[in-house]
């Protein structure tokens, strides 16, 4: 059984730290196309600072894209663990899983790796893990259909007694009997 509190806790800060992330990208592409429109007066470090600046608009551009694309999905997992829809869930597990995975590739290449790249994948795989046991828990769970009434209710008393004599509501119809072993079709009463 996977804990549902800690699940609900990693979706929840998954959107607070995706939100924070668009926001300072947003920042980041503000103050790069505002660094892009400064006029430089020497022609290289003009140069040089267009360079820079297209550059940053560029990764901000698309970690903007990314991390809107991670709060959606975490918005998404908030709501599919509550409604228990795995649906809902394999949006985030599988966003997290390919995140994780280009980490370890972007460390296994990277000549200056740090220890803080290292804590980053490790924090990604411990955030995702309680979540994909989840995830495999709801896939291999029985599909349930939740009835929003009672078809054998507990307080017979309640209800008529039961009369073979009773008049339908409906009488100018035939009532069929409970059980047919006839081979004729049913024939409704003419009216006169």
């Amino acid at each position: 059984m996977v804990n549902r509190t800690l699940c609900n806790v990693i979706a929840y800060l998954s959107a607070i730290f995706s939100g924070i992330a668009i926001i300072l990208f947003s920042l980041l592409l503000v103050t790069s196309i505002a660094l892009y429109n400064t006029d430089i007066e020497d022609e290289d470090s003009a140069d040089t600072a267009k360079t820079i600046s297209v550059v940053l608009i560029v990764v901000a551009v698309f970690e903007i894209l990314a991390c809107v694309g991670m709060f959606i999905s975490a918005v998404l997992l908030i709501i599919g663990i509550k409604r228990e829809r795995v649906s809902f869930i394999a949006p985030w597990v599988y966003i997290v899983a390919i995140s994780v995975v280009l980490g370890v590739i972007k460390l296994a290449m990277a000549a200056n790796a740090t220890v803080q790249d290292l804590v980053a994948i490790v924090i990604q795989i411990a955030f995702w893990y309680p979540i994909f046991m989840l995830y495999r828990e709801l896939r291999k769970a029985p599909a349930t259909v939740n009835v929003n009434y009672n078809a054998c209710p507990s307080n017979m008393q309640n209800m008529p007694p039961y009369n073979a004599q009773t008049q339908p509501m409906y009488a100018e119809k035939h009532q069929s009997p409970p059980y047919i072993d006839q081979e004729q079709p049913m024939m409704y009463p003419q009216k006169h």
